[in-house]
Parts: C-alpha cells; structure tokens; sequence
C-alpha cells in the first residue's frame, strides 16, 4: 500500500472480546500520540464484522487504522494463534519483531526505526502501565460476565474451579478464549474436555490417550489461579477439578520410551525475545505449519512433540521466548530438526526417558 510504503507499522492483532487486547489500547493510542505519523502508522486488525467493531470502538476508541479481517487471512499470513499479537514493520516492508508487546515499546525506538537508525525494541514495563494493564483486564473480564456465580473466578482469586459453559441450546463449535497470565495461572472458557487437559493441566496432547464415548457438546470453564505453587501442584489440583467437576476416570502409566531432548546450538539465544507477555506454540493441522508465538522452550518443546507425535523434553536451559512458524509436515523429524536448525539454532538429539501418561475414561474409578 502506498500510503504506508518507507514507513514504520505497528500492526496489532485484536478482537473486541479479548480482555488483555483491549486493555492494550490505551498504551498504543499513547504510543501514537507520541510519534510522528507521517513516520509510524499504527493499524488494529481484527477478525469480526463491522456490526460487532464499530459499536464497541464508540466506546474504546482506537487511535490509527482499523482493518476488519473477517475472514482471517492477515491473521493467516503472519501466523497469528494468540491476541493480542504485535507485529512491528521497518519502512523496508520486512518484520523487525512479532514478540515485543505495545508496553515494551517506546516511541523514541520507533522513530528511530523509521529514520534507519539502529535500535533495538523493547525494555522494562513502566510498573504504574502494568498495574493498569492488570486492573484493565480483570475490569474487562468482569464486564464479559467471566466472572463470579459459577462462571469463573476473578483474575486475582486463587484457586481451581471448573464449571460448565452457560451457551445457547444447540451451540457446537463456540469461541474457545485462553487467557494465560504468566507462571501457569490461566483462565480458559467454552473448552472442551481436551482442552481444559491440555491448557489447564498442561499435558502434551499426544500424552493424552481418550477411553470410551465423550460428550462432544459439553464446554466448561476453568480458573486456575495458584501464585507461586509448583508446576507439579498446579497439576495435579487442576486434575482433582476436573474429575470432580466432569466425572471422568484418570490413570496414569509411566514408561522408558524414545524422546527428542531439546538442545541448543551455539548462538541459539540470540533467536530468542525477553517478552513479558504470555505465549502459546502448538501444530496448526488445517495449514500444516508449526508455529511458536511469545512461547517459552518448555511450551516450544510440548509443541515440537505434539508435531512429531514423540515426547520432546527441553535441555537447552535457555531464557527467553521464541516465535516461529514453520511449515513442516506433521511427524517429520527430520524436517522440523532441519528448519529448527537454520531459524532458531534449536537441535534434537536422541534419548530414553521415562514418559508418564494419561489415560482417560468416561466414568471415574
């Protein structure tokens, strides 16, 4: 498009129902105010009609270009799973970053960026543009009646709770919302059974073995909100809630079987981003491409394994997050190590580990 041609964008991915993408809008429209437009143009693109943004924008003004994508193929094309998602673009036309989040941004970084000056994006979080960012959202999730009365549990309350989804009669494929909120605390709403095992318990879906008839049209909610519990009690209360709460039986069998150990080639961390912000990774069977959004190595690996259908295990002991989207064919190993090697300097090597698993039937034991 001409009119954004040597020019930097800020291309934010959002929709009207995301609690973490709406509290975002302040900090872009401040962003905006803070450059030059002739320099920086920021556009919000979401995949909703004009009947559903329109309304809401009366309310939650977006400073900057608004793109509809109804039928998600900007959001197909830079790979985008997770909202909100920022993706900045030099005045070259070519990504700089998909990782750094609009309050790691700061606008002397951009302008800098659009006059070819290097630079580097992102750093600290103002601690009074995080406490807003927090109260915006629990404020947001309140007003979408996520919230209280068997729904869901504030943001802020702790503890597990699990219940069904309240949907309209007939309802077989609603909106599935994740909302990560860093260290495994996690809300999630409208989720099958799977889901809720796979995001909530945060076992590899391909660790997951399914006995018997499930009901296909039951979705539940689910809060998960532990402070500093270990990933390990974090599991196993999500665990009891689910039994409890869905009536499903869950064993468990533990054996020494071959896995792919996650390792670092030298260089590898310079691949990676510091953001903040929670991220998702997982195997996009409709397109065939395995994609890492914001995700840590631990997320990475779980994805990998999912991908390969053989457990992955992260021994790279490296920080930070990494965002990638390979179009690699399920079960390949030597395609997905070979891509692994040239974008992200990420190997894996041959092992025996014992691996645990989950078997689950239809009526508890």
């Amino acid at each position: 498009m001409a009119a954004l041609h040597g020019k930097v964008v800020v291309l934010e991915f959002w929709a009207t129902w995301c609690a973490p993408c709406v509290a975002e809008i302040p900090v872009l429209n401040s962003l905006r105010t803070a450059t030059d437009p002739g320099k920086v143009v920021f556009l919000a693109v979401a995949d909703q009609d004009a009947a559903t943004v329109q309304p809401f924008l009366k309310t939650h003004p977006i400073d900057g270009w608004i793109g509809l994508d109804t039928e998600g193929k900007v959001f197909h094309s830079y790979g985008v799973e997770v909202r909100p998602a920022t993706v900045v673009i030099g005045p070259n036309g070519r990504i700089v970053s998909s990782s750094v989040p609009p309050e790691q941004l700061h606008p002397e970084q951009l302008t800098a960026l659009a006059e070819g000056r290097p630079v580097t994006l992102g750093g600290a979080v103002d601690p009074a543009v995080a406490a807003k960012l927090r109260t915006a959202t629990a404020s947001m999730m309140q007003q979408q009646g996520m919230v209280g009365d068997g729904v869901c549990a504030t943001p802020t309350a702790m503890g597990v709770s699990v219940s069904v989804a309240d949907l309209p009669a007939g309802t077989t494929d609603p909106e599935t919302h994740i909302f990560p909120e860093g260290s495994g605390n996690i809300d999630i709403t409208n989720a099958s059974l799977k889901v809720l095992l796979a995001y909530g318990a945060d076992i590899p879906s391909d660790r997951l073995n399914f006995v018997g008839e499930f009901p296909e049209k039951t979705f539940y909610n689910l809060h998960v909100h532990l402070g500093k519990a270990s990933a390990q009690d974090r599991r196993e209360a999500v665990l009891i809630a689910i039994k409890s709460a869905t009536g499903i039986g869950i064993e468990r069998k533990t054996e020494t079987e071959k896995v792919l150990l996650l390792k670092a080639l030298p260089g590898a961390q310079v691949h990676l981003d510091s953001s903040q912000v929670p991220g998702v990774a997982g195997y996009d069977t409709k397109n065939a491409t395995l994609r890492c959004m914001n995700a840590s190595m631990d997320e990475s690996a779980k994805a990998f394994g999912t991908t390969l259908k053989i457990p992955v295990l992260n021994e790279t002991e490296l920080d930070g997050k990494l965002t990638l989207s390979l179009p690699v064919p399920r079960g390949d190993v030597a395609a997905v190590k070979s891509a692994l090697e040239k974008q992200a300097g990420l190997t894996f090597v041959d092992a025996q580990r014992p691996i645990e698993r989950f078997i689950i039937t239809t009526e508890a034991k």
